[in-house]
């Protein structure tokens, strides 16, 4: 083998322990999704599931058997690395603090706008994208213009 293919090599190894290593903190995680969002819960428990058994220090010949063999420990009631389940924010502090971060954003949006509103939070999505200094500075502008011409089509 010629020393460059060593180097390829060890470079995928390197890369395949990094994301074992990756998995296994998702697999740990205890994930507590907000009661009555059933597809979500299932959902992010499939993913962690997945996390689990690609993050297993051995190869498994077999994945659906390692499904299976979860699924089995889970049902026994035996401990398992993380979970994702529902609960109510009445029981769970954790499932609070999105609702109020988003009550305080609504407010925020409604009394001094999109530009206030992203420099208040380090993170806020719009429409599926991180909404930047500069495109809250044009939604405001494009929602000053929509409420004038409103005002205009109402007095006429």
């Amino acid at each position: 083998m010629a020393s460059g293919e060593d180097a390829v090599f060890d470079r995928f190894e390197l890369g395949h322990v990094i994301a074992q290593r990756a998995l296994t903190v998702v697999a740990e995680q205890r994930l507590v999704v907000d009661q009555g969002h059933q597809d979500i819960t299932r959902l992010t428990q499939q993913l962690r599931d997945m996390a689990e058994v690609h993050a297993a220090e051995d190869f498994f010949d077999d994945r659906a058997a390692a499904f299976d063999t979860l699924e089995q420990r889970r049902r026994e009631g035996a401990a398992v690395r993380g979970y994702a389940r529902p609960d109510t924010d009445l029981r769970q502090l954790r499932l609070q603090l999105p609702d109020v971060a988003a009550g305080w954003a609504r407010t925020i949006f409604r009394t001094r706008g999109y530009e206030v509103l992203a420099t208040t939070f380090r993170c806020v999505i719009y429409n599926g994208r991180i909404l930047s200094r500069e495109d809250a500075v044009l939604l405001d502008r494009e929602r000053r213009d929509h409420i004038s011409v409103m005002r205009k089509y109402v007095a006429s």
